[in-house]
């Protein structure tokens, strides 16, 4: 995954570049991530938030489903909602570099 821009609509603050780069994976991977996993694409990118890494996915019901595991280890995955959203982030990103 390239680095996501720096400044822009889409990419304001961490958590909504955490959600982004969760709908972005997601939508390529067709199926649940890890948290662990996330955290790691999300350091790579510079936005994981440690303190709300899971708030950010909990309070976004329409877009993810968050399954906890166990105290420290969850999965997410797209709802309906999340893949149109992921559609819609791609096709943004697509028409901003034209």
């Amino acid at each position: 995954m390239k680095k996501h821009p720096g400044n822009g609509n889409i990419w304001y603050n961490n958590a909504e570049k955490m959600k982004n780069v969760a709908l972005i994976v997601l939508y390529e991977k067709g199926e649940p991530i890890e948290g662990a996993k996330l955290k790691s694409l999300c350091e790579k990118q510079g936005c994981w938030d440690r303190k709300n890494s899971s708030s950010i996915f909990e309070r976004e019901i329409k877009l993810f489903i968050k399954k906890k595991i166990s105290a420290q280890k969850w999965t997410i995955a797209l709802t309906i909602d999340g893949e149109q959203a992921a559609t819609e982030l791609m096709e943004g990103m697509i028409n901003d570099k034209k």
